[in-house]
């Protein structure tokens, strides 16, 4: 083994047992059902590599983006978030979140080639002790460069063919540096159905875009509201890929008009089928953490933060949550 550590020219080499490009430092999110969505774990987060989410319009998706940007900043706070928008949302989106707006690199982009050759060009220039995330806003709104020339110029020429192998380049240049270099790149797609009798969902850019990702999301939503007035959306996170969580899983994250994304989110439902609540009727009852005893009566709404924040903190239900989500995890005894 030392000999062939020796002859190697590839820089890193080394056991397998030993290497670096495993030692995971996780960028963890404010919210705890987000971090379990990646990891298993309710203070796990993002660990480097390709996020891709997708869903209808008005599916938060780029309210997710940001959600996981500001979680770069606020454990990277001198680092910088480039971001890649050929969509051009409005920056109150960002304001509102606490981004600091100062630390994001703002590039707008036309093409796969620009974006593409753009990235190759930071990615190459990036020092050891840099902090960098990307993100791209969306890949599913890029042309080709040969598809924006053929419009000007041609327009009788066939369907351009060029996107998916401009995609398919883009992805085999970047993916192995952002892996190796612990970047995490955080994109939205669109998707279309296939018109079988059983339609699939597939993504935007050809298979290269999907196998590339670590994960991906599906965001599907439903009304939140309050008697018949409308005070927010549900969405669900529901896992198509992952390296680490189980396909399929869903994850509901409740977001309102007036107070944002709920921390706590699926936090309710999950402590009802731990055991750490019961419910009867209108009413619910409530562990004691200590003695493991239920007790008082009180109406679901009413449930404060305190408990919650005990229940994350609680390693049955961390082990609980393990069981449920992660791909072959063995229950500890």
């Amino acid at each position: 083994m030392q000999r062939m550590k020796k002859l190697s020219t590839i820089e890193g080499s080394d056991a397998l047992s030993n290497s670096e490009f495993f030692k995971l430092n996780p960028i963890m999110t404010n919210i705890p059902l987000l971090n379990v969505a990646f990891s298993g774990e309710v203070d796990g987060g993002l660990t480097g590599g390709i996020t891709m989410l997708a869903g209808e319009s008005k599916s938060f998706k780029t309210g997710f983006l940001i959600q996981l940007a500001l979680a770069f900043q606020k454990k990277h706070p001198e680092g910088v978030v480039v971001f890649y928008d050929c969509e051009f949302s409005p920056l109150e989106y960002w304001k509102k979140a606490g981004i600091n707006m100062d630390l994001v690199l703002h590039s707008p982009i036309t093409t796969v080639e620009e974006m593409k050759h753009d990235m190759a060009k930071v990615l190459d220039g990036i020092e050891p002790d840099d902090k960098i995330m990307f993100v791209i806003d969306s890949v599913g709104g890029l042309a080709s460069k040969k598809e924006a020339e053929d419009a000007v110029n041609r327009a009788d020429m066939p369907v351009d063919m060029t996107r998916a192998k401009a995609l398919n380049s883009f992805f085999r240049i970047i993916t192995p540096q952002l892996n190796k270099m612990k970047i995490d790149l955080v994109l939205i797609n669109s998707f279309y159905e296939t018109m079988e009798m059983y339609s699939k969902r597939v993504y935007a850019g050809g298979k290269k875009v999907f196998l590339s990702c670590d994960d991906v999301w599906f965001i599907s939503r439903s009304q939140q509201k309050e008697g018949k007035e409308l005070i927010g959306y549900n969405f669900n996170l529901i896992i198509d890929k992952s390296r680490t969580i189980k396909e399929g899983s869903k994850f509901p994250i409740s977001v309102t008009w007036e107070d944002g994304i709920d921390r706590y989110s699926g936090l309710y439902d999950l402590a009802k089928e731990f055991g750490a609540l019961q419910v009867a009727g209108a009413w619910v009852k409530v562990v004691d953490f200590d003695t493991g005893e239920m007790s008082g009566n009180v109406r679901a709404k009413d449930i404060d933060w305190d408990f919650y924040e005990e229940l994350l903190e609680h390693e049955p239900f961390r082990e609980f949550l393990r069981c449920k989500y992660v791909l072959d995890h063995k229950p500890s005894e």
